[in-house]
């Protein structure tokens, strides 16, 4: 079915080192990808060195310093061969061949223009689904997108969900790790912060609400390191339209698994560590 095609695997990578160079030999063997191509976005572990011993058999692009990943993206598929795009999160594991199949044969049989893969948690399967980073697209459909990529960063997924508004959806076998399995509580929690901003940001822009109000706000829920310092931090903004989608996409969200989380996942409850 997708011998008329040439399938290009884009993977955008920032400090992944325990996950990408497992990710790459399992694609390696595939059948159906005929084109890997990494970015390493700035790394500052190992992530370049894991992914170096593989260049002879992908395309590895390696930034000094990070872009963010809708600049990675971009620059993925500026370098991509193939008629088929699709995106794969770095920290992925166990993608199968069914798994690359679940994301081309839908797009092949025209079932919609983006199709989005949702993996599998180890922890929780709650991560927002509109948000998942694997998905798969016909060259040609991103080629008039491309400029806006490069300013995305984390908000990419938010961007796409606006253009291709009628995805269709498939499960992986694949587990996505969340963070806390990453790194440490902490990290974590600044990390997902930052990416919520990202996230928000995009949302405000699609909506009309972004200005250099709503960009102050955001700023202060930036300088938050711990839960309670976000939920004050919340209290005190005086942007509704920066509180409301704020609360709507990462407080909330998080909040429930804080009031599901058992103890016994410490990581989980060092994150919420009040």
């Amino acid at each position: 079915m997708t011998k008329d095609h040439a399938i290009s695997v884009i993977i955008p990578a920032y400090n992944e080192e325990k996950t990408v160079g497992n990710l790459v030999v399992s694609l390696l063997t595939s059948k159906l990808i005929d084109e890997i191509v990494c970015i390493d976005d700035g790394s500052t572990d190992e992530t370049y060195e894991i992914l170096k011993p593989y260049e002879a058999k992908i395309n590895l692009i390696h930034y000094l310093n990070n872009r963010g990943k809708g600049y990675a993206l971009y620059r993925g598929i500026k370098e991509s061969r193939g008629d088929i795009i699709v995106f794969l999160d770095s920290d992925l594991i166990g993608v199968s061949e069914e798994d690359i199949k679940k994301f081309v044969f839908p797009l092949v049989k025209g079932k919609s223009k983006m199709i989005i893969g949702y993996p599998r948690g180890r922890i929780f399967n709650t991560y927002p689904k509109s948000l998942s980073g694997q998905r798969a697209f016909f060259k040609e459909d991103l080629i008039p997108l491309l400029e806006k990529f490069k300013n995305k960063r984390y908000g990419i997924e938010t961007y796409l969900n606006h253009i291709f508004k009628k995805p269709y959806e498939v499960k992986l076998s694949a587990y996505h790790l969340i963070k806390t399995e990453k790194m440490k509580p902490d990290e974590a929690f600044i990390s997902y912060l930052h990416e919520a901003i990202e996230v928000v940001k995009e949302r405000a822009k699609i909506r009309g609400v972004w200005n250099e109000d709503f960009e102050k706000t955001l700023r202060s829920f930036r300088k938050a390191k711990t839960w309670m310092q976000l939920k004050e931090k919340i209290k005190q903004a005086g942007n509704e339209d920066a509180k409301e989608l704020f609360k709507k996409f990462f407080y909330n969200y998080f909040r429930r698994i804080k009031d599901s989380a058992p103890r016994r996942i410490s990581s989980l409850y060092k994150f919420f560590k009040e």
